[in-house]
């Protein structure tokens, strides 16, 4: 099987993602197309190259410890996100504190 990656990083490309944005599905990234069709969520891009890649268990119970694991990254990702750009100052305590394994 083939396949190829293409990663650009925004910042380096502002006026090629101008012109991207619309395009897109949500008009954020990240964006992953596989066999012609686009995806524009990243939770929903895993599980699909999963599936596809024999990743995401052979049983049903595989697959739900598989999609728990997917789950927690989503919710480290979401603290993670409101404790940097978020004015919640407790927030950003409980972040540390998650870092620091306590």
């Amino acid at each position: 099987m083939q396949s190829s990656v293409v990663h650009r990083r925004a910042s380096e490309h502002r006026n090629v993602w101008a012109k991207e944005k619309p395009l897109t599905p949500w008009g954020t990234v990240p964006v992953l197309t596989y066999e012609g069709q686009t995806i524009g969520q990243s939770m929903a891009a895993s599980r699909l190259l999963a599936r596809e890649f024999g990743l995401a268990g052979k049983t049903n119970m595989e697959a739900a410890v598989a999609d728990e694991l997917v789950e927690v990254m989503v919710d480290l990702i979401d603290e993670q996100v409101r404790a940097h750009f978020g004015k919640d100052e407790k927030a950003k305590e409980r972040w540390v504190l998650l870092l620091s394994g306590s």
